[in-house]
């Protein structure tokens, strides 16, 4: 009986403890009109403070689009950025802005929203971190899409990689692959 009440007397001394610390400057939280745009931040180091995206991207799709040639009523699905670095990375910048190139080719791309939907259906998170292109191909076949480009930042040697690669959807075979350093 002693053990029980001197249990009862250390989880409500556990439990009535509290943090009482306050914010210093709580406006810092609500800043709403920081962008994240153009810019990759390497807490590390100070290098890669902007990084241009538009000009990375646009060589990457422009060779894909060279080497590769799509034909008609054929989809791409182009879903997110993996990030195996200790950077930021601003994913949905760069996503739109590949889905933006790659429809001024006319090429068919899957929307955002059917994407969100499918992951809905099939029980998966959309937020989830764990990004890889077997997720993105079983999420392709499910929508019945005949391409996946996946693309994936890393670091090798103290250099930052981008690999894109596009892989068929119902072999898994690449069709294309290019590793560039940015």
């Amino acid at each position: 009986m002693k053990k029980i009440i001197l249990l009862f007397l250390i989880n409500l001394c556990i439990l009535s403890c509290t943090s009482n610390q306050k914010i210093k400057n709580p406006s810092l939280l609500k800043n709403k009109n920081f962008s994240y745009k153009n810019y990759v931040f390497n807490n590390s180091k100070k290098i890669n403070k902007e990084t241009n995206w538009n000009q990375i991207i646009l060589s990457l799709i422009n060779e894909l689009l060279k080497e590769f040639s799509f034909k008609e009523n054929q989809s791409l699905l182009i879903n997110s950025i993996k990030n195996n670095t200790n950077i930021f990375i601003p994913n949905k910048y760069i996503t739109n802005m590949i889905s933006d190139i790659i429809k001024r080719k006319n090429i068919i791309t899957i929307s955002p929203e059917q994407i969100n939907e499918t992951y809905k259906k099939i029980g998966l998170l959309k937020e989830d971190n764990l990004i890889s292109c077997a997720k993105e191909i079983m999420l392709a076949r499910y929508i019945h899409s005949k391409y996946v480009l996946c693309l994936e930042i890393f670091s090798y040697h103290d250099k930052k990689l981008i690999e894109i690669k596009l892989i068929e959807t119902k072999s898994g075979e690449i069709f294309y692959k290019k590793t560039s350093e940015f």
